[in-house]
Formats: C-alpha cells, structure tokens, sequence
C-alpha cells in the first residue's frame, strides 16, 4: 500500500473514528506556501486504452465526456506529470510529504473518456482525497485510496478490485462482473448487477442492492 501523507492530526483521526468515516480532505500549515493553485490542460490521444494515475493529495474525477482530456489544478510545484506511452496515459505526483496543503481543497485532476474509447485498464491510487468515477467502462480496474472516499455512478467493470483504508465507498447502477470491493475502516453501500464479487468491510456497515451482509455472507 502507499505511504499516508504525515500531515494527519489527531483531530482528524478523532474525526475519523467518531463522524462515520467520511473523508474531506484535510489542511496543515506545514511547509512552505506553494502559491496559487492554477489549471492545466493535456489533450489525450484517442488510442488510449489505459489509463495509471498515482496522486497523493486531492480529488480525482474520471467521467464520460465529448473528447479525451485531462485537466489538473494545482500549486505549479505539486502539478502532477500528465503523459502517453503508446496505448496508457500515465498521471504521476511527487511524494508530497511535509507539504503545505492548507488550500487543498480546490486541487485536483479531472479526466474526461469519450464513449468511442474503449477501456481495457484503469489502475488508480490516491493517498489522501476522493476519486469518484462516473460512466465509466474498463475490461479491469484496480482503485486504491489510502485515506478518502470512493464514489461510482454508471460504471461497468468486468474485473474490480476497489479498495480503501479509511473511507466510504458507494456505488449506483453499477455492472461488475467479478472481484472485490473492501474497506478497512468504512461503509459500503453497492446497488446494481453485482457478480462473484467479495465485498466486505473489517470496521463498517456493507450493503448490496439494499441488503445488509456481513462477513459470514462473503
């Protein structure tokens, strides 16, 4: 698993134990002041059918929509890499440990996939923030947040494995064919055609398609 960004305080492991789990994004005036946040656009190759984003710190959004782009919003000094290599694009983020993220809540990445792009895989990893997916289709992906919550909406996966330490994750209409969905401290709440799928939470409340289960139902 990634290394948690070390600006968690104790209020917010607090918060975490006793408010249900949900994740915003936190702030800490440690480091110096990276400026203004500030957008930055790539256009994205239509032959791309895999994507790899690995960030540490924000939101980041992956939905339908008419062209193939990415756009980042960040200080320039956390501005992640954005770049193709043949058929995957590839978003990286330098570890940002002892960073000052106290105006944090406006960052992110968000990536828009038109129809015409067939999926084939999408490998995503947040340290601290929320990833959330909307009409999205891959043959296979592999979602893991450290700290954060997990939102889908209209997604289709043959193969999932979608994870996260600390956060909820929650799912609508969604068509998964196989794989697991957990969580280590959080709720789980799935409704829509969901196969041979394991779905289980060691500190939380699961539901799928407004069933409670529990471990002894896996």
């Amino acid at each position: 698993m990634k290394k948690t960004l070390s600006i968690l305080s104790t209020g917010l492991a607090a918060c975490l134990l006793f408010s249900g789990c949900s994740v915003n994004v936190v702030s800490s005036v440690s480091g110096e002041d990276p400026g203004e946040a500030v957008e930055q656009t790539y256009d994205v190759d239509a032959a791309v059918s895999r994507i790899s984003a690995d960030e540490e710190i924000g939101s980041l959004v992956i939905e339908k929509g008419s062209e193939f782009k990415v756009v980042c919003t960040y200080p320039e000094k956390y501005m992640p890499t954005v770049k193709s290599e043949g058929d995957q694009l590839i978003i990286s983020q330098a570890d940002l440990e002892n960073a000052n993220v106290t105006n944090s809540g406006s960052w992110g990445t968000y990536i828009t996939v038109p129809e015409t792009s067939a999926m084939t895989n999408i490998e995503l990893e947040m340290s601290l923030g929320s990833i959330t997916l909307s009409d999205i289709s891959s043959d296979e992906i592999s979602v893991q947040n450290d700290l954060g919550n997990i939102d889908m909406t209209g997604c289709s996966f043959s193969i999932a494995d979608i994870e996260t330490d600390a956060g909820d994750i929650k799912g609508e209409n969604l068509e998964i064919g196989s794989g697991e969905v957990s969580a280590d401290l959080g709720d789980i709440e799935l409704n829509g055609n969901i196969g041979d799928v394991r779905v289980h939470s060691d500190l939380g409340a699961v539901s799928v398609n407004g069933q409670a289960i529990n471990e002894d139902d896996d």
